[in-house]
């Protein structure tokens, strides 16, 4: 598969992902919380989401856009990524313990999970290149969620999807397509 750089991110994606994104960016779209994606003038962008959800799921594991290999960037299974300028920062060695790309508990933390959210996000729009599909948000502080918990979609056990039927849910759980390698003794994974 090919891939673009993308210079004002300097991110590498497939070019299925850079086309969908090209096309995101000409127009404005709503993003919509996982309570509107319910009411019936969204069922589409409902369907398209939890489509491009499945698809993504399902990808194999080394195909970039899988969600195997997206996760991956969040943490187990640590990865070295080829990223600008193309070697490990100084102040690690091959062998030194790693924890991964993810930048909980210091100041990094908001934007490094935008770049993780965009790139999941371009990954389902390439999965269902012809469909609406965003990643929807959940408020936990709105109102309506204080007094209902967690929206409906969260805790169906299946869904319906256009053209596939009643399947499972892909917003309730993954099965790892392979195992996860434990880190070495006395190295801390969190």
């Amino acid at each position: 598969m090919a891939h673009v750089w993308f210079p004002l991110t300097t991110v590498c994606v497939p070019e299925t992902s850079f086309q969908a994104f090209i096309f995101f960016v000409n127009r404005v779209v709503k993003r919509l919380s996982l309570r509107e994606l319910e009411l019936t003038e969204n069922q589409q962008k409902k369907n398209d989401f939890l489509k491009a959800l499945k698809l993504v799921k399902e990808l194999p594991a080394d195909n970039p856009d899988s969600f195997w290999a997206i996760a991956s960037y969040h943490g187990m299974p640590y990865k070295k990524r080829q990223v600008p300028p193309y070697q490990i920062p100084p102040n690690e060695s091959n062998n030194s313990a790693w924890d991964g790309y993810c930048q909980h508990g210091n100041v990094l933390f908001p934007t490094w999970h935008r770049f993780y959210c965009l790139k999941l996000e371009q990954s389902l729009q390439a999965a269902v290149p012809d469909g609406d599909v965003m990643l929807p948000y959940w408020d936990e502080t709105s109102e309506e969620n204080l007094q209902s918990g967690l929206p409906p979609l969260l805790l169906q056990k299946t869904v319906i999807i256009e053209g596939l039927g009643e399947v499972p849910n892909p917003l309730l759980n993954f099965t790892l397509p392979e195992a996860i390698p434990m880190p070495p003794e006395g190295d801390n994974p969190d």
